[in-house]
C-alpha cells in the first residue's frame, strides 16, 4: 500500500513519512495586523514606518515599490503588532491566502489587516510553510475554508486550522530552495515579456504620428511625405450581419479581456436564447462593444475561422489597407484613451458601431503600411511566444508543487 504521507517526487537522501499537523500547533502566534482606521496617521518613507497591506503580498514575495508609511507615534501605539524577520504574512482579502515571508529589511514593519504567522523555527521553515500555503494543496484548503459572502476572506481561526504535512526541516529547506530557483526563472521570463511589451509601446509611440501631426517620429528608409487622415468607415467594412439559426452547430469565439487575442468561449456560458449570433472569419477584426476601452480587440486567426460570436462583439474587414497596420493603430492604448469620452453609458461604457466608424486614423501609402504592419506582427508573435513560454513555466512549477507536497 502506498504511504499517503510520502510525496510523489522526493529529493535523494530523504525517507520516511511526513508528519501531519495544524498550522496553529507549530506557530508561536497567528494574529492580525492593525485593523483600525489608519489613513490619518500616514507619513513618508523618511520619517515613517513601513505599512504593509494585503495588495503588497505576492506569491512568496512582498512588493515594496508601493509601500505606505505610518507615523512613529502610531507605530508605538501598536508595537505589539510589529512584524519580525521570518514572519509569514497572509492576505485576508483580494487574493485570500496568498503568503510571503517578511525579509530582514522589513523587520519591525506594521501591517494593515494582514494575517501574521510566527512559526516555531525548530519545527518548520517559514519559507517552506509559505510555499506550502501558496501551493495547489494549500490553496485548495484556503478556498474551502474562506469566510464571507461575495467578498471572501481568510481569518486567523481559519489559518490556525489549516492542515499541513511536514518533513524534516532539512528536507523543507531543500524543497524551498528548488521552488525559489524556479521562481527566479519565472521572474526572469516575466521581466523579459514586460521588456518586450515596453519596447512595443515605445515603437508605437514613435512609428505613428502624434494626434495633431501627419508625420511619424521614426520611419523606414525610402518613405516620406505626410500621412492622410481618414475615418474608419473609409477603411473598414462591417462584418457578416446574417444571424445563424442553430447556434448549437457552431463553436463560439470571444475576445480575451486580460490580454490580447481570442479564445473559444466556455461551453457552459449561459446566454439568452434570443441573442443573435454571427459567423466570423479569419482575418477579421473583432471588438468588444463593452470592453474596447479595456483593450478588447483582436484579429480572428485561421484556427477560429467560421466560429460565431454574439452581437456584443463587432466585426470588421479591412478593405484596401493593411490589416495589421490598422490593427496596430487602433489597438494602441493611447489611441483608445483618446476616444474613451465617446463611449455610451455612465457605468459600463459601451461603444456603438456607428460611433466607432467615425474615429479618425492616419494612413500612409500601402507599401509603408505593409512594412509597419509586418514589423508589429513579428513583434506581437515574439511577445506571444514568450508569454506561452512563461505559461509553460508556471504550469510546470504547479505540476512540481502538486507532486512535491503531500
Amino acid at each position: 500500500m502506498t504511504n499517503k504521507l510520502v510525496p510523489e517526487i522526493r529529493f535523494e537522501g530523504f525517507y520516511g513519512e511526513w508528519e501531519n499537523c495544524k498550522l496553529g500547533s507549530i506557530s508561536e502566534k497567528i494574529s492580525v495586523g492593525i485593523a483600525t482606521s489608519s489613513s490619518q496617521f500616514f507619513s513618508d518613507a523618511i520619517n515613517g514606518v513601513p505599512f504593509i497591506r494585503n495588495h503588497n503580498i505576492k506569491e512568496n514575495s512582498l512588493e515594496t515599490n508601493e509601500l505606505e508609511y505610518i507615523s512613529e507615534e502610531f507605530d508605538k501605539k501598536n508595537k505589539n503588532k510589529r512584524v519580525k524577520t521570518g514572519d509569514i504574512l497572509t492576505a485576508r482579502t483580494g487574493y485570500p491566502g496568498l503568503s510571503a515571508v517578511v525579509p530582514s529589511k522589513l523587520n519591525g514593519a506594521q501591517t494593515f489587516t494582514t494575517l501574521i504567522t510566527r512559526i516555531n523555527k525548530d519545527i518548520a521553515s517559514p519559507y517552506f510553510i509559505s510555499s506550502y500555503i501558496n501551493s495547489p494543496i494549500g490553496m485548495r484548503q484556503i478556498n474551502g475554508m474562506e469566510a464571507g459572502g461575495a467578498q471572501k476572506n481568510v481569518n486567523a481561526s481559519i489559518l490556525k486550522e489549516m492542515k499541513l504535512n511536514l518533513p524534516s526541516v532539512n528536507e523543507q529547506m531543500k524543497i524551498y530552495a528548488f521552488i525559489e530557483a524556479f521562481n527566479k526563472i519565472i521572474a526572469l521570463q516575466q521581466r523579459h515579456v514586460e521588456q518586450l511589451k515596453q519596447s512595443k509601446q515605445g515603437f508605437l509611440q514613435k512609428m505613428f504620428p502624434k494626434d495633431d501631426e501627419l508625420v511619424p517620429e521614426i520611419r523606414f528608409d525610402g518613405f516620406s511625405g505626410k500621412w492622410k487622415r481618414k475615418i474608419l468607415s473609409q477603411v473598414l467594412s462591417p462584418g457578416n450581419k446574417l444571424a445563424v439559426s442553430d447556434t448549437s452547430a457552431y463553436k463560439r469565439i470571444t475576445v480575451k479581456l486580460n490580454k490580447r487575442g481570442v479564445e473559444e468561449a466556455k461551453s457552459d456560458r449561459k446566454l439568452a436564447d434570443t441573442r443573435p449570433f454571427y459567423q466570423r472569419y479569419s482575418g477579421e477584426l473583432i471588438i468588444g462593444k463593452q470592453n474596447y476601452f479595456n483593450g478588447s480587440i483582436a484579429i480572428v486567426p485561421k484556427d477560429f475561422d467560421g466560429y460565431i460570436c454574439s452581437n456584443a462583439i463587432m466585426s470588421f474587414s479591412v478593405v484596401n489597407d493593411d490589416l495589421y497596420f490598422v490593427y496596430s493603430q487602433i489597438s494602441q492604448s493611447d489611441y483608445i484613451c483618446r476616444h474613451s469620452h465617446i463611449a455610451d453609458g455612465t457605468g459600463q461604457k459601451e461603444l456603438s458601431e456607428k460611433k466607432f466608424l467615425k474615429f479618425a486614423v492616419l494612413i500612409p501609402e500601402l507599401a509603408e503600411q505593409q512594412k509597419i504592419g509586418e514589423f508589429f506582427k513579428q513583434l506581437d508573435d515574439l511577445i506571444a511566444k514568450n508569454e506561452r513560454e512563461l505559461e509553460l513555466l508556471q504550469e510546470t512549477k504547479k505540476g512540481f508543487l502538486q507532486k512535491m507536497f503531500v
